[in-house]
């Protein structure tokens, strides 16, 4: 479709995982989890690059793609495989991915990847809470944890007690709930809390922006932010954004080595 991309790298991150990138020109994590018998495929980057040749030149294994959201640096290349799994709720930024990359892309392979996504449209599964990828001696569970966005999961490696989670927790960068599909702050808190719950099962997080792995206590870290702001106890500082937030007077509250980055009008 797009051609042959730059050469990847990876990154092993446990047996049969990889991470992914220098794909794309922005950097957003791809991970691939091979079982014995199959392949998933978490994110697909911006589709700037052929992802899908990458892949298929990397396991020999049929495989699934699941994106954490719709978010076009997570979702930017869905148009390049027949069936992506994503969660209802990630449609609205899913729909609008390719065109929220056109400035990045240019107006010519911009146009490539529409008529793409207009002659082959991929098919979408929707996953929930509970929905398990089999892979053959690996299964990964689908956890809900919207605030991000509204359609933002997780993905719990069981056997190799791995968190991959997307944009919900990470250290390259802020958190962002400041982005326009992002849900309050005391949602973003619910759904933390509840992978809270669920600490004992993983050892480390993958998140979609941070090539190296996570502690499980950083989700503690994002925990004690968000409560922070809910509480009022710790409402943070003034920040500056960019031109492409629409204005927003955002704040940032920081715990740890956790940043929030929100919007004081959606805290819920």
């Amino acid at each position: 479709m797009m051609g042959q991309s730059a050469q990847h790298k990876t990154k092993q991150i446990a047996p049969g995982v990889r991470l992914l990138y220098g794909i794309d020109d922005f950097e957003c994590c791809i991970y691939l989890v091979e079982g014995s018998e199959r392949a998933l495929l978490i994110d697909t980057g911006c589709g700037f690059n052929d992802l899908k040749f990458e892949v298929d030149h990397l396991t020999d294994l049929s495989y699934d793609v699941v994106v954490t959201h719709g978010h076009c640096d997570h979702a930017g290349a869905t148009c390049m495989f027949p069936k992506v799994h994503m969660a209802r709720g990630a449609v609205g930024d899913a729909d609008a991915a390719v065109d929220m990359n056109r400035p990045a892309i240019g107006d010519g392979r911009w146009q490539v990847m529409k008529e793409a996504e207009a002659c082959h449209p991929s098919e979408r599964a929707f996953v929930s809470d509970g929905f398990e990828f089999e892979l053959g001696g690996k299964t990964l569970e689908v956890i809900e944890n919207p605030g991000h966005t509204a359609g933002d999961i997780s993905l719990l490696d069981k056997q190799d007690r791995i968190l991959f989670c997307g944009d919900c927790l990470v250290q390259a960068m802020d958190v962002l709930l400041v982005v326009p599909t992002a849900l309050t702050v005391r949602q973003y808190l619910t759904s933390m809390e509840k992978l809270l719950e669920r600490a004992g099962e993983f050892d480390r997080i993958c998140s979609g922006h941070d090539k190296d792995t996570l502690p499980p206590t950083f989700l503690e870290g994002a925990v004690e932010a968000a409560r922070g702001i809910v509480s009022g106890k710790e409402p943070g500082n003034p920040a500056e954004l960019p031109p492409v937030f629409g204005g927003i007077e955002a704040l940032r509250a920081k715990a740890v080595n956790t940043s929030i980055l929100y919007n004081p009008e959606k805290i819920g």
